[in-house]
C-alpha cells in the first residue's frame, strides 16, 4: 500500500534511553489514503554511536534509502531529502 502511494508521507521519530543504558532510534510513517490515515513502523534502530544530529539524519536517511522513500516529494515540488 505504501509502495503504490503518490501523496504525502509524513515520519514520525523518537529516540530514547532504554534501561540499561541503550539508545534507540524509532522511525514511523504515517499517510492519508482511501479515506483512512495508515501508519507503519519502518524501523526500530539501536543507536551505537553518540546521538549527534548527523548520525540520527545518517541512520534516517539509510533506513529511507532502504525501504525506497528517499525520492518522495513535499508538496509536489521540493524532494524530502
Amino acid at each position: 500500500l505504501l509502495q503504490n502511494h503518490v501523496g504525502s508521507i509524513y515520519l514520525v521519530i523518537d529516540r530514547w534511553l532504554a534501561p540499561f543504558a541503550y539508545l534507540y532510534l524509532g522511525i514511523v510513517v504515517v499517510w492519508y489514503d482511501r479515506g483512512k490515515i495508515w501508519r507503519s513502523t519502518l524501523e526500530f534502530i539501536h543507536l551505537t554511536k553518540s546521538h549527534t544530529g548527523q548520525y540520527l539524519a545518517k541512520v534516517t536517511v539509510d533506513c529511507l534509502n532502504w525501504f525506497g522513500l528517499t525520492k518522495r516529494y513535499v508538496h509536489g515540488s521540493q524532494p524530502c531529502i
